[in-house]
């Protein structure tokens, strides 16, 4: 990549229009399915680099998070996503508070071993 292609990539992270823009297009319901494709080929890559590490498998591991976090953008420019927001924010505290007692426990285990 050259200066130019990084400078055409920040522009397109910082104007996240592109992805209301999008969704707006496609529709919630495809992009919604979409997520669906998209989250189940980096469970695929994912696999794949775990048993058969290599440069290549990781480029694709990483390509596919990108995907997913493209799709996943689209779907927060959502009514569905603004109206949830609560309900988001409630889950994700929920679910740092686990995982941190988790981490607790698991801390704890691990100097009693």
């Amino acid at each position: 990549m050259d200066e130019r292609d990084y400078q055409a990539m920040n522009k397109d992270m910082k104007n996240e229009n592109i992805f209301k823009q999008a969704v707006d297009h496609f529709g919630v319901e495809n992009q919604l399915l979409k997520l669906v494709e998209e989250m189940a080929e980096l469970t695929q890559a994912i696999i794949k680099y775990k048993f058969e590490p290599s440069s290549q498998n990781f480029k694709n591991l990483i390509e596919e998070y990108v995907d997913v976090e493209i799709v996943k953008s689209q779907i927060d420019e959502t009514e569905l996503m603004y109206h949830a927001e609560l309900i988001y924010l409630d889950f994700r505290v929920e679910k740092i508070h686990k995982l941190r007692q988790l981490l607790k426990t698991s801390e704890k285990t691990k100097v009693d071993n």
